[in-house]
């Protein structure tokens, strides 16, 4: 099961995010006549990827195995006395 733990609150992760988006936004458009259009948009989605991977670690994802409990373990034992064979 994968879940998630923030270490703050939800507000605090959605005003990082509307922040982040705002600034992404504003460099992009200082980068419209400084570079290339195929530059510009590498710039831009490898920005987008960092932001979106630190957005991700913020939310501190976790991930629980769950282990079968041995005190439960059952061992069926089964003997063949016909001597058929």
């Amino acid at each position: 099961m994968i879940g998630f733990q923030p270490f703050s609150p939800p507000l605090f992760l959605w005003a990082w995010l509307i922040v982040l988006g705002a600034a992404l936004a504003l460099t992009a458009h200082r980068l419209r006549t400084a570079l290339q259009p195929g530059r510009r948009a590498l710039i831009f989605a490898l920005r987008m990827a960092a932001a979106v991977l630190i957005f991700l670690f913020l939310l501190r994802p976790y991930r629980e195995k769950e282990r079968p409990d041995p005190s439960r373990f059952r061992v069926a034992l089964l003997t063949d006395c016909s001597a058929s064979i």
